[in-house]
């Protein structure tokens, strides 16, 4: 979607980080970021650490670790009060505000520790609307659409949510590589109300900073349409059937 003489450059680090780093680029620059519904993300955060060829190379010092054994027993070890006891992450994710904390933090942005700063709502949200972009990975393409929006350039003929068969010309990515090499096929609708409770009890920043994204997400969409006389997006639930 970007034009051939763009570049780009993509990074799962702390936000003030990434602004540090992209100094030494020259030309104009634009900041994106996708935000997911928390409880789908913090669940495959779960299966990323302990399935993926990249989580179980990280966690290889902790697979005997009763936390890492299933989903609700990490989500107690988070959300009980265990974790500011031990302060180990097992050198991987930690489902606290994942996503709000990538703006704020001042390390790499995977393991976090106690010395890192807590994000505030407010603070998260200011971030937010601070970037050039704001996708939602539940409307993946559209927000790919909104990318190219962003170049000022033509849509492609996929952004056209009315015209099926251009529609579907979207590029998908290859499956394996989607779910990188987790076996356990999992959704939010197999969550049992306890994990739910303890998914969103330690993540009310993320909650609050998604449905904030997904405001200026549906705003910048209506834009988008307006200038380019093109339906981007059809389907605009997005919270209301997650949260």
């Amino acid at each position: 979607v970007l034009p051939t003489e763009d570049g780009f450059w993509s990074s799962q680090g702390c936000l003030p980080s990434v602004h540090n780093l992209s100094k030494a680029i020259t030309g104009t620059k634009r900041y994106v970021m996708f935000l997911r519904e928390p409880r789908s993300h913090v669940q495959s955060l779960f299966y990323y650490c302990t399935e993926s060829d990249w989580g179980l190379n990280m966690t290889e010092n902790w697979q005997r670790e009763p936390a890492l054994s299933n989903l609700p027993s990490w989500l107690t070890y988070y959300s009980d009060g265990t974790y500011y006891m031990m302060n180990s992450t097992f050198n991987c994710f930690a489902p606290l505000n994942y996503q709000a904390r990538h703006l704020s933090c001042s390390g790499k942005g995977i393991n976090i520790s106690l010395q890192d700063h807590a994000p505030q709502v407010q603070e998260a949200v200011d971030a937010m609307n601070a970037l050039d972009v704001v996708g939602i990975v539940e409307r993946y393409q559209e927000s790919i659409c909104l990318v190219a929006a962003s170049t000022g350039r033509a849509l492609p003929s996929y952004c056209n949510c009315e015209d099926e068969e251009a529609w579907a010309t979207f590029p998908e990515l290859d499956e394996s590589i989607s779910r990188h090499n987790v076996t356990t096929k999992h959704g939010v609708n197999e969550l049992s109300s306890h994990e739910i409770e303890m998914i969103d009890r330690i993540n009310v920043v993320d909650t609050a900073l998604y449905k904030a994204a997904v405001q200026r997400f549906l705003s910048d969409i209506d834009a988008a349409e307006q200038k380019h006389r093109v339906r981007i997006l059809c389907n605009r639930d997005i919270v209301e059937s997650r949260l």
